[in-house]
C-alpha cells in the first residue's frame, strides 16, 4: 500500500514537472512572434498571420498588425528604435520587443544638412528621408540667398567656437587671391555641416585649408558659390569619414564618401574636398 502511494506521488510529481515545463515552453516560444512585432492569437487579427512563431496549440498563430503599435509613435512625431536616439525616448508607443521605444525629435540628419523638419510650405528645397515621424515631415533647406551666406569673419567665428582653425599658404583671407583661404560668401549650411556632421561627432582636429577663394573648379556646387570647403588630412579625420560614411563613387581617380544627409566627402590627394548641399 505504501509502495503504491509513493509510486502515485512519483507519477504525479513527474506529471506536474512535465506540465510546468510545457507551460514554460509555451511562454518562451512566443518570443519569436514578439520579436517580429506581433502577438500570438487564435483569432481576431486585423493584420497578417505568420505561422511557426507561436508555441502551444496548432491554431495559435502570430498576428502582425499592418502598422503594429508603431502608428502611435509615428503620430507622436517619432520613429521606433532600439538605440541611437538623439531626441527623447517615449515608451509604450512601439510594438515588438520591450527594448523598442519611440524616439521623438531625432531630426539630426536634417539639422546637419542645414535644414529644419516641417510639414508647412518651404521657401527653399524639400528633402525626404531626413526627418523622424510622419511622412509629411520633410527637411526644408532654405534657398541660398544672401540670408544664408556668411562673411569671412562670421564663418571664421563659428568655426573657431567649434574648435576649427583655418590655414592658408599666403596667410590671408582675400577671396580674389588664390593663395588665401577665404570664407567670404560661404553658405551657412557648409559651415554648420562641417561643425555638426564632422567636428562634433568625430572630435578630431579639423583645419580648413580652402574656402571660397579663386583657383578652384567652377560649377553650381562649387567653392566660389559656397558649397565646398577643403580640410587638411589627419589620421583621426580620415578614419572617421571612411568608417562612418559609405563609399559612394569615384570622382576621376578620387574616392567620394557620402553621408546619410547627402553631403559628400572626396579624398583629393592631400586634402578632403567636402560638398554640403
Amino acid at each position: 500500500m505504501i509502495v503504491k502511494y509513493a509510486l502515485g506521488l512519483c507519477i504525479l510529481g513527474t506529471c506536474l514537472l512535465n506540465i510546468d515545463a510545457w507551460l514554460f515552453d509555451v511562454n518562451s516560444g512566443d518570443s519569436k512572434c514578439t520579436s517580429a512585432g506581433g502577438n500570438c492569437k487564435t483569432s481576431g487579427c486585423s493584420g497578417s498571420w505568420k505561422t511557426g512563431l507561436c508555441s502551444g496549440a496548432a491554431n495559435r498563430r502570430c498576428c502582425v498588425e499592418n502598422s503594429g503599435n508603431d502608428g502611435k509613435c509615428t503620430s507622436a512625431g517619432g520613429s521606433c528604435k532600439t538605440s541611437g536616439c538623439s531626441g527623447s525616448w517615449q515608451s509604450g508607443l512601439c510594438s515588438g520587443p520591450v527594448n523598442r521605444k519611440c524616439c521623438v525629435g531625432d531630426d539630426s540628419q536634417c539639422t546637419n544638412a542645414g535644414g529644419k523638419c516641417q510639414t508647412t510650405s518651404c521657401d527653399g528645397s524639400l528633402r525626404t528621408g531626413l526627418c523622424s515621424g510622419q511622412t509629411s515631415r520633410r527637411c526644408c533647406i532654405k534657398s541660398s540667398g544672401n540670408g544664408n551666406k556668411l562673411s569671412h569673419s562670421q564663418a571664421a567665428s563659428m568655426l573657431s567656437q567649434a574648435g576649427i582653425s583655418t590655414s592658408s599658404s599666403g596667410r590671408c583671407s582675400n577671396r580674389n587671391v588664390r593663395t588665401c583661404t577665404s570664407l567670404e560668401q560661404i553658405r551657412r549650411a557648409t559651415i554648420t555641416g562641417t561643425i555638426n556632421e564632422l567636428k562634433k561627432p568625430s572630435r578630431c582636429p579639423v583645419i580648413v585649408t580652402g574656402g571660397t577663394e579663386i583657383g578652384h573648379a567652377g560649377g553650381t556646387y562649387s567653392h566660389w558659390n559656397g558649397y565646398k570647403i577643403d580640410l587638411g588630412l589627419n589620421s583621426c579625420l580620415d578614419k572617421y569619414i571612411k568608417k562612418n560614411f559609405p563609399f559612394h563613387r569615384m570622382r576621376g581617380r578620387y574616392p567620394v564618401y557620402k553621408a546619410p544627409s547627402g553631403n559628400e566627402y572626396c579624398l583629393e590627394g592631400n586634402h578632403w574636398d567636402n560638398t554640403y548641399y
